[in-house]
């Protein structure tokens, strides 16, 4: 038989998640609660967050993710304190991990981190709008279950990863560097490295030889620095392609080899 836990003063709980010995709790309209003790006693545990409204947890490694209505928060401490981590004021549904990759579902998009939460791209290709409150993985496809839409799946070899940081800051100049290796076999990756020399909106996106978008690689705001991401040939033929970056007034395009 199923017996109810300690003083929790809420009653609407969205989300459950485990940290070592502590459980966390996430609320509509209550904040984060903590429990060090198997659930016998709950404490508040809110600092830092903007918003009382929790709708998803995710545990890696030491850090707790929260899915708010005002964006993604991670706490270091077991909960006690938290941090914003991005995406600003969306309204995250569901949170998700898969190879190093977490995945944040909105009411408008999916939105995916390689970096621990940095950085996070929009892929939302194909995606009906509205609220996307659940995400799974299988055999390298993710799937999304939406609110009254059905469930949409897509290959996560698709998916763009965040932008690696490779140094922040000590750049003087815009660049995109030549993909290496190049030529680059199918089924391979390759590694684009670019750099900015100020904050700003970075677009980096594919192209085929009749100017059809391959996919978009990059599409982020990025401090100055020097960055890379990879492309993954597995749903390319052979041929030449080409990839665009885009940031304020600097334009560049070169040519990659599939073979």
């Amino acid at each position: 038989n199923w017996t109810k836990t300690g003083n929790m003063s809420t009653g609407l709980i969205f989300a459950l998640a485990i940290s070592g010995n502590t459980i966390i709790a996430g609320t509509f309209g209550g904040g984060v609660f903590t429990s060090t003790n198997n659930g016998d006693t709950w404490k508040h545990t809110s600092s830092g967050l903007t918003t009382t409204y929790v709708n998803a947890l995710l545990v890696n490694g030491n850090r707790i993710y929260a899915g708010t209505q005002e964006g993604v928060f991670i706490s270091s401490d077991g909960g006690n304190n938290w941090i914003k981590s991005g995406l600003g004021s969306a309204n995250i549904q569901s949170l998700s991990i898969v190879g190093g990759r977490i995945f944040a579902g909105t009411t408008t998009s999916v939105f995916v981190t390689g970096d621990l939460g940095i950085t996070w791209t929009p892929y939302s290709n194909g995606l009906p709008s509205g609220y996307n409150v659940s995400l799974a993985f299988l055999n390298n496809q993710a799937y999304v279950g939406t609110l009254g839409k059905g469930i949409w799946t897509v290959p996560l070899s698709q998916i763009p990863v965040a932008t690696e940081e490779v140094q922040i800051g000590n750049t003087t100049k815009y660049e995109l560097y030549q993909n290496a290796p190049n030529p680059v076999q199918q089924n391979a990756k390759t590694k684009i490295t670019f750099e900015t020399v100020t904050y700003g909106h970075v677009n980096i996106e594919v192209f085929d030889l009749k100017g059809n978008s391959m996919g978009v690689l990059v599409d982020e705001y990025l401090q100055p620095g020097t960055y890379a991401t990879d492309l993954s040939t597995e749903n390319m033929t052979t041929g030449i392609y080409f990839y665009k970056m885009k940031t304020g007034n600097f334009t560049k395009t070169r040519k990659l080899i599939v073979q």
